[in-house]
């Protein structure tokens, strides 16, 4: 649905997340995607935490494709950097877990929640300081607090997706 590219705004490296809009063959399709890319900065620009990457804004005119900016992570995303040169120790590895499920439940505690969606470790970027930083909130959707059977299943089976995966990666863990 989009494409991440290295911009620069003011003399600062930004990213500038651009909506893949010629892909989509007529209007109303077009429509709806556009639509959702606003919204997904709607939703990204109240959102104000250490572990959120944070939001700049969004850039559209009629020469250019429509984009949301946010700064620039020279380190990438978490699996990137978990797989660079210069790894990290376990515990290290540790805090960073718990700094994303710090950003998680900041997210699950707002009114109305918030869910993600779309955790994984592409859409964590690292900062320069080695901080993570919960990204892409494309397809998060705020909840209401009583579910239906049809959203619980869902969850139920997000987490079983989940714990199966974190087997997996968990096997690979290196220290």
């Amino acid at each position: 649905m989009s494409d991440v590219y290295r911009g620069e705004m003011h003399g600062r490296a930004v990213a500038l997340k651009v909506l893949r809009e010629f892909q989509y063959g007529d209007h109303e399709e077009r429509a709806r995607k556009r639509k959702r890319f606003y919204w997904e900065a709607l939703i990204w620009r109240q959102l104000y935490h250490r572990n959120i990457h944070p939001f700049l804004g969004v850039h559209e005119s009629s020469d250019q494709p429509l984009c949301i900016v946010s700064p620039w992570q020279p380190e990438g995303n978490l699996i990137a950097f978990l797989k660079s040169p210069n790894a990290i120790m376990r515990s290290t590895r540790l805090e960073m877990l718990a700094e994303i499920a710090d950003a998680l439940a900041y997210l699950h505690r707002l009114k109305p929640p918030l869910v993600h969606g779309d955790l994984k470790g592409a859409n964590v970027l690292v900062s320069s300081e080695g901080i993570p930083r919960l990204a892409d909130f494309g397809i998060s959707k705020f909840v209401n607090q009583e579910r239906s059977a049809p959203e619980a299943l869902q969850l139920q089976n997000l987490r079983l997706a989940l714990d199966k995966e974190l087997k997996v990666r968990d096997s690979h863990f290196s220290t």
